[in-house]
């Protein structure tokens, strides 16, 4: 399962989603919110920063998939928020 989380604001200027790869996104995403020491640095960043963080889509795929997205580094095409879509 592929998910892409979306950040209210662009962290450190640049980054507003995150891309991640799971076979359980329900405790992935809990991890993330909850700052676990598993979880990703600038999902922490952004919250620390009072950030909204929300999931933005979920989708079938594996790690091949994740990768292609974060090497296109153009995640807002993919994001159901910035597109104005809803989930």
């Amino acid at each position: 399962m592929i998910y892409i989380l979306h950040f209210s604001k662009k962290v450190a200027g640049h980054a507003q989603h995150y891309v991640g790869y799971t076979s359980d996104s329900e405790r992935r995403v809990k991890e993330h919110l909850n700052c676990n020491q598993s979880g990703s640095p600038l999902v922490k960043a952004a919250i620390e920063r009072g950030y909204q963080v929300k999931v933005a889509n979920t989708f079938e795929g594996d790690r091949k998939v994740e990768k292609q997205i974060k090497r296109q580094k153009n995640t807002s095409r993919f994001c159901s928020i910035c597109n104005g879509k809803k989930k």
